[in-house]
Formats: C-alpha cells, structure tokens, sequence
C-alpha cells in the first residue's frame, strides 16, 4: 500500500481548500535568476503550480512543496536574486518609499535596527548616517560587501531569533524576504521576540494580487510560496500579534507597517480574516483573467520576434531577472537566438540565466553588437529605459516592450 501524498495546504491559513490555478512547466529549480556559468546548464527543472485558496483568496505554490522546496535551494550555496540595486547602481523610487515609511516612524536617534535580507548593506549604511544603531543578517555573499565596504555588523546565516538577544531591536526591517517563507506567520513570530515592545516591522514584497491580476511577466517563480495581497499580508501579521497595521502598494511592491503592542508568547493563533464567499469568487476571476493576459503576452512577443527576424540576426534581453526567464521558459523567446542578458547589477555580471547558455553583461556591451532586438524584460520604466540605452549608443535594430502593451519599436535613430 502506498502513502497518499498529502494536500496541498496555504501558504497562509492552511486550509487544505487549494486548487491549481496557474502551471509554468519545467521552470529552473534555483535560488536566483543567475549562478555560475559552469552549473548554469545543470539547474534541475520541474513544473510549477500555483494553487487559489478558496477559504481565504490567496494564491500560493503548491508544486513543488514550499518546504521540500525551500531545503533544496536555501543550503549554503543561495545567492540572493535581489541583485539590481548594488554596489553603485543607480536607487529607484521603491527603495526611496521605504525610506519614507521608516522615516514615518519618527523613532529616536540611536534606536536600534535590524535588517533581515540586508543584501549589500546599502541600506543598513543610510540608517546608520540617519543615527540609527544597525545590524544585519544576511545568508548569501553579499553579506561580505556589507562587511568590507561599509564595516557593518553582519550576520552571515539565515535569521533566526536565536542569533540575538530578546527584545534588542526598535525595529525589524523585511525586504524582498517574506514571499520566500514557507510559514509567514511563524516567521513573523520569531521576528517579534527580536523586537522591544512597541517595536515596528517595515515589510515589502512583491504585490502578488497586483502583479498576477495586471499580468505582470516575472511574477511566477518556485522561490516565492506566497503572493501576498493587501488582505493576506495584513493578516498574517496580525496572526503573529502584530497592530496598527498599514500597507500601501507602489509600482508592484506591497509594503507593510506594524507595531507589536507587547513581548509575543510564542503562540500561534493563526486568526486569519476570513473574505466572503463572494469576495472569494471575484479574486478567483481577477487572478484568472490575468494569467489569460499572461499566455496572450507569450504568444504577442513571439509573434513580434517572428516579424523582427527579417531585420534582425539575434536578440539580446535587458534584464537578467524572473520575467527574462518566464519568457525564455514558455518559448515566447527562443533562447537559442539570444546572444545575451543586459543587467545593471554588477554581480550579475559574468554570469549566466539558469537553466540557460546566457552570459550576463553590462550596458557598454551594447555598444559592441547590432543586427539585434533588444527585448526589455520589466514591467515599468519602459520608456526611461529605451531613452538611455539609445543615448548610450546602443544600435538595436528593434526594441521590443511588453508594457503597457507588446509592441515592436525601431531601434536607434528612429525612437523620439
């Protein structure tokens, strides 16, 4: 007799109510966007199914198992894919709203801050010349850059309220990091015996609701169980006893406010707010109208490189991020044709797009190549980035955007 597997449960109430919705089949298994070149070509890969919770309207990754999944790629090789922002690269408005909610705060000079995912430690280093007391914790090989370049105090391991003492922080900062947690809530715990009372969190992620209801290409990966929305961010923090919660969503990052009242007692409630029935089913149609829009989107860019192919010889992607490999997954682009991937962070650079023979270069390698379509793989800022890559002296003989709609745009000289 052999065992049943069990039920796919959510990410977020656990209710074991979770149907697929959505399948990418045979994405790459990795940790990041981009490794090594001499394992690029090794990275496993599988199908991976996005599940709808029909008790609470939450979508969340029920293949492969978040937490068999979360073992296979958080060991210690994981290097974070939070790469496009670092070590001298230009900061953009999402980095600078969260700012602002920190300094929405108005804690005291000399609080004292914790930053879980601190990355590079570019932004523990800004707190620290706004006064603030920092410390870091940060499992990948950045945490190194935080250490050498600005001398900051970092953990170099996966956070865990054992590495300090209780209720040592003011604050507790979350980027990029609670979409990756197989169990949000008991996270958020752990998190909260770090904190003194009256302590805050500032989270972001990514707007999971959003980016799925708009279509946004990149936003389906196996490193993410979660896809929070306004509604299930709030509650898992209130599940964790967190109050006064505030969130706010801003070009496909959802960020979050919250204040624990008292020293949290290690319980979990799990008092998740529960949507109507009806708010259930308009949810379901919205993320479903939306992965519609995503197919539609595959088969516009591989219709628009089929007619760029009488001009052009091969095609280069700028972004060496998820949305380059979810076009390069589904066939919207054959990767056979890609000479390389454009990418502003610089650890990204010498390196190549999992599962794939794709080299990852700065803007000057640009300069060197034509006879290409430059496909741009983001979901904002389309037109900033054709002005600057033109005005760096980039001759692509096309330029292919997604957004706001796919469309075929002529290359250097012809772009006003």
């Amino acid at each position: 007799m052999t065992n049943k597997p069990d039920k796919p449960r959510c990410c977020i109430c656990r209710s074991t109510a979770v149907d697929s919705i959505y399948t990418l089949s045979q994405y790459p298994i990795c940790g990041g966007p981009v490794v090594a070149p001499e394992i690029a070509a090794r990275i496993p890969r599988d199908d991976i199914v996005l599940g709808f919770c029909h008790t609470c309207g939450s979508c969340s990754l029920i293949q492969p198992s978040p937490v068999e999944l979360a073992a296979r790629l958080y060991d210690e090789t994981y290097t974070s894919s939070n790469l496009s922002v670092a070590m001298g690269a230009p900061s953009d408005s999402k980095r600078e709203r969260y700012l602002m909610l920190i300094d929405d705060l108005a804690l005291p000079k000399g609080s004292s801050a914790m930053e879980i995912g601190c990355y590079d430690g570019s932004l523990l280093n800004d707190l620290r010349q706004d006064g603030f007391s920092v410390t870091g914790c940060e499992p990948s090989p950045a945490a190194k850059i935080a250490q050498e370049k600005y001398g900051l105090l970092i953990h170099n391991d996966y956070f865990s309220s054992k590495l300090f003492d209780p209720q040592k922080f003011d604050l507790v900062l979350i980027r990029n990091v609670l979409e990756h947690i197989p169990d949000p809530v008991e996270f958020l715990v752990e998190v909260g015996r770090t904190l003194k009372p009256g302590g805050a969190v500032v989270i972001a992620v990514p707007d999971g609701q959003v980016r799925i209801a708009e279509a946004i290409l990149g936003s389906f990966v196996p490193e993410h169980p979660n896809y929070f929305g306004d509604d299930s961010l709030t509650s898992v923090l209130e599940a964790a006893g967190f109050e006064r919660v505030m969130t706010e969503s801003h070009k496909g990052l959802l960020t979050a406010t919250a204040l624990l009242p008292g020293q949290i007692d290690g319980t979990l409630p799990r008092n998740i707010a529960i949507p109507d029935t009806r708010t259930v089913a308009l949810m379901k149609s919205t993320y479903e109208q939306g992965i519609h829009r995503s197919r539609a989107t595959y088969r516009m860019v591989a219709e628009a490189l089929l007619v760029a192919e009488a001009d052009a010889k091969a095609v280069v992607l700028f972004g060496a991020n998820t949305h380059a490999l979810e076009l390069l997954t589904t066939g919207a682009v054959d990767p056979e044709r890609v000479l390389c991937a454009i990418d502003d962070g610089p650890l990204k650079w010498g390196r190549h797009l999992v599962s794939f023979d794709i080299p990852v270069s700065p803007r000057g390698q640009l300069r060197e190549l034509d006879d290409y379509v430059l496909v741009i793989c983001s979901y904002y800022s389309h037109d900033d980035i054709i002005h600057s890559v033109l005005k760096e002296g980039a001759t692509p003989t096309f330029i292919l955007r997604s957004y706001p709609q796919v469309e075929l745009v002529p290359g250097a000289g012809n772009f006003a």
